[in-house]
């Protein structure tokens, strides 16, 4: 009588061999792209409709995500594959697009959720890593740069991980433009606006998350601050009130 002989099972390969797989099969989204297809969609939303018409009456692109196959297969395969994402690599290297009818950016949570950005525990913010000072100085330089990164401190750094938790063990944090360059701005000058606030921004975060925050590519007397005691400067709006408008 033959007998009928069963596939091994993926839980039967060794613990080590699985992670392995899911090294390969599971990974961060890749930013840069989702920002693109987003910014396309929404161009092509926009061009369906009159050039004269309210912002108010065209639809919102909604951000297009989705979940791996291999987290709905059984709770134990999720649990241990979203622990090795966990652990590896998160590069934040560029902000969402601005969303015209919103009027405002994107937040970063609704391409990758705030639950597992909480979870994450080995990231990497690059501010304007490519940006070279001359350009970043250049008029309105300030607004086109800095404006969003801003926005995405304020939300993953300080709404998120400070204000929610976080599980980080490794935080490293580059930076470019003037500021990468150890040129120090003054903040009671409106072109210096965003440069200034995301310089506030790091500075708390990096105080807040201590001692799992690297600073790396900053010279000058913008290291020295940012690496300095942090103290809390009181101003009418506060530095951790998320902006109203860009």
């Amino acid at each position: 009588m033959s007998t009928i002989q069963m596939s091994p099972s993926f839980l039967s390969l060794p613990p080590d061999i699985r992670i392995i797989i899911y090294a390969y099969a599971l990974r961060w989204p890749r930013l840069s792209a989702a920002f693109w297809l987003t910014s396309l969609a929404q161009s092509a939303d926009l061009h369906d409709h009159p050039s004269l018409s309210p912002l108010c009456t065209i639809p919102r692109t909604a951000v297009r995500t989705g979940t791996s196959s291999l987290l709905l297969v059984c709770h134990q395969i999720t649990s241990e594959a979203l622990a090795e994402l966990y652990r590896s690599v998160l590069t934040v290297g560029q902000t969402p697009p601005y969303c015209i009818p919103s009027a405002r950016d994107y937040d970063i949570s609704e391409f990758i959720c705030e639950s597992l950005l909480r979870r994450a525990r080995r990231v990497e913010l690059n501010i304007n890593t490519d940006l070279c000072p001359d350009a970043d100085l250049s008029p309105g330089g300030d607004t086109k740069f800095w404006r969003s990164w801003s926005y995405v401190l304020q939300s993953l750094v300080v709404e998120m991980w400070i204000a929610e938790g976080n599980c980080l063990d490794r935080l490293v944090v580059r930076v470019g433009g003037a500021l990468g360059a150890g040129i120090m701005v003054d903040e009671r000058n409106t072109n210096n606006r965003y440069r200034s606030r995301v310089l506030m921004l790091l500075k708390h975060g990096i105080c807040a998350l201590r001692p799992v925050v690297i600073v790396e590519g900053v010279n000058g007397e913008v290291e020295k601050y940012l690496t300095e005691e942090w103290s809390m400067r009181e101003s009418n709006t506060g530095i951790l009130e998320r902006p109203r408008s860009f």
